[in-house]
């Protein structure tokens, strides 16, 4: 039995290892509009992700009734702040989610308003650094454009997806968040995610359109990276708390998301410098105190 133990903790530590080589993925999510369908996206490819073999943990910027928790049916009793402030450990604020997705709810963190010091930092990186050795992929739920304070988190994100719907006032959010992603943080490179798509041909069209204007006016490639298409069942798995992957597993929507996530996590993510986790922690604690009249969302 002791040589059995042995050989589990022997392999446990071999996947540690393995993961901290291939570094923590990092996804942001975040969208022009609230009808984009931002939220349904992370949750459902973060449930795909977790399907497909990934260890997963889902930051969750939002406080809303259709926020990432509440489509898993969870109801949050603390938050990353209080972990930030140190009085708990980041461990007791994670909700253990659907399939062993990890949900982080961060809504109070990211309007605190605190400056937190240098022994904030150390514990938060000290938490994510204990987290780093057993999740492989962080994808955050970040709120809309003009609310969020997780932008600078773009520059730790080895990936940006943004859901776009096809009205055209989503599509013109879409272009002005690409366009403050840029100015911001230097974004150049951003995927698009066409959601609750009920022509796909036009909607195509719509969004070469954007491309081709991200590219030529702002000097960022931006990529399609699937369509997911109008489904009611979307709305009918939000009733029940439930996420789509789950409920619904075989909704076209959830297999467009699931086809989504395929594409997105088949290419090996790009190489960070430095300490990623450092980075994520100092983002964060940014984020936190960002004054959102600094940043023009026009």
């Amino acid at each position: 039995m002791r040589a059995a133990a042995s050989a589990r903790g022997d392999q446990a530590e071999g996947l540690r290892r393995l993961i901290g080589r291939r570094g923590l993925r990092i996804t942001l999510f975040v969208s022009g509009s609230r009808r984009a369908g931002c939220t349904t996206a992370a949750v459902g490819m973060a449930l795909a992700a977790v399907q497909r073999g990934s260890s997963v943990m889902l930051l969750d910027e939002s406080r809303s009734p259709t926020d990432s928790a509440a489509l898993c049916g969870l109801t949050p009793r603390l938050d990353l702040l209080d972990a930030m402030r140190g009085e708990r450990a980041l461990e007791e604020v994670i909700l253990p989610g659907p399939e062993g997705l990890l949900i982080l709810p961060a809504a109070r963190a990211m309007r605190a308003g605190d400056t937190f010091g240098a022994g904030a930092r150390a514990t938060m990186e000290t938490g994510f650094g204990r987290l780093s050795t057993t999740v492989d992929t962080l994808m955050i739920d970040a709120a809309r454009a003009a609310s969020t304070r997780l932008l600078p988190l773009a520059l730790s994100a080895q990936d940006v997806v943004i859901p776009v719907a096809e009205d055209g006032d989503n599509l013109t959010a879409t272009y002005a968040l690409l366009k403050l992603l840029n100015r911001e943080v230097g974004l150049q490179r951003a995927r698009l995610v066409a959601s609750r798509v009920r022509r796909e041909d036009r909607m195509r069209e719509h969004c070469e359109r954007l491309i081709g204007a991200a590219r030529h006016y702002l000097g960022v490639r931006a990529d399609m990276l699937a369509t997911v298409p109008f489904d009611p069942v979307v709305q009918r798995a939000a009733a029940l708390a439930r996420p789509l992957m789950q409920a619904f597993p075989a909704a076209p929507a959830a297999q467009a998301l699931r086809a989504c996530t395929e594409a997105l996590l088949r290419q090996p993510p790009a190489p960070q410098a430095g300490s990623p986790v450092g980075a994520l922690v100092q983002r964060l604690l940014h984020g936190s105190r960002l004054e959102l009249s600094s940043l023009a969302f026009a």
